[in-house]
């Protein structure tokens, strides 16, 4: 038990760090790794009525999803004042599998 007070504690001031302020007049650049994922999905194609009938019929193999994607990036950042900035974001285009059925 002491061992994860300890480990606590040691935690809690690594995590107290300086603020590291920007002035104005200063550009920035930094890279990173984009990884989009989409959280979305479709369902099979579902008609309703035929001619004013109810049919409520699902088509098979109609839906859809799309993968995962990564992809390089940078950011492009110029501070206008010390508390206000403006930034771009540029990188290589994601390719996402789009996988029907």
């Amino acid at each position: 038990m002491k061992l994860k007070q300890a480990l606590a504690g040691v935690a809690a001031l690594a995590s107290f760090t300086a603020a590291h302020a920007q002035s104005a007049n200063t550009f920035y650049v930094t890279t990173g790794w984009f990884h989009f994922t989409p959280q979305d999905t479709s369902d099979p194609l579902k008609i309703d009525s035929v001619g004013g009938t109810p049919v409520n019929l699902a088509i098979p193999d109609t839906g859809a999803s799309v993968g995962t994607a990564d992809t390089v990036g940078l950011s492009l950042g110029y501070f206008i004042t010390d508390h206000l900035a403006t930034e771009a974001e540029v990188g290589i285009p994601p390719k996402f599998d789009i996988s029907g059925g």
